[in-house]
């Protein structure tokens, strides 16, 4: 890249807005910019990079644009991944292996039901307390036959939550043997 400008490397999306603020800061003295870009790799890929600079033109021992860049292409995949944990994080799961009294519940319906996963009913009767009395005779009977032939159910109920109200859960059950 020797003899190559930066900014005409700069992903064409981001060129534009790195250009206005390279412009800005060269402008200005002892302006610091920070910005975020994508650069290309040797192996034809985008690399998000973040730059910090500062006009050090008025320095004269530096006389420059003084530019500190490090590649954060990981640390904004993993930001993506915690956000999309995050999103999904309003999902939770439950397994009832036959013979127990009651379902292990996940901490994603504790936090659905918006209760400490302590709190959720473990006992013999915990469908009395949890699922809406009108929808009570269909999961049984769905419960039931999932536990007895297997398969896969789709079952729409209602789920008690803590602040007294019943949100709408879509449970997709699978029989694992």
């Amino acid at each position: 890249m020797v003899g190559t400008l930066v900014i005409d490397s700069i992903h064409p999306d981001d060129r534009e807005r790195v250009r206005e603020r390279l412009d800005a800061c060269t402008g200005s003295p002892d302006w610091v910019s920070m910005e975020t870009f994508r650069l290309p790799h040797i192996d034809g890929s985008w690399r998000w990079m973040e730059a910090r600079a500062k006009n050090l033109l008025g320095d004269p021992a530096v006389g420059a644009i003084l530019c500190v860049s490090r590649d954060v292409t990981e640390a904004r995949r993993l930001a993506q991944q915690l956000h999309e944990a995050e999103r999904l994080a309003r999902f939770g799961h439950w397994r009832w292996t036959k013979g127990a009294m009651a379902p292990t519940w996940s901490a994603g319906v504790a936090k659905i039901l918006d209760r400490p996963l302590q709190d959720i009913p473990a006992g013999g009767d915990w469908h009395l307390e949890l699922i809406h009395p009108d929808d009570r005779a269909a999961a049984a009977e769905t419960f039931l036959r999932i536990g007895r032939a297997g398969g896969q159910a789709r079952l729409s109920y209602r789920f008690h939550h803590r602040g007294g109200r019943w949100l709408h859960l879509l449970a997709n059950l699978t029989a694992v043997a």
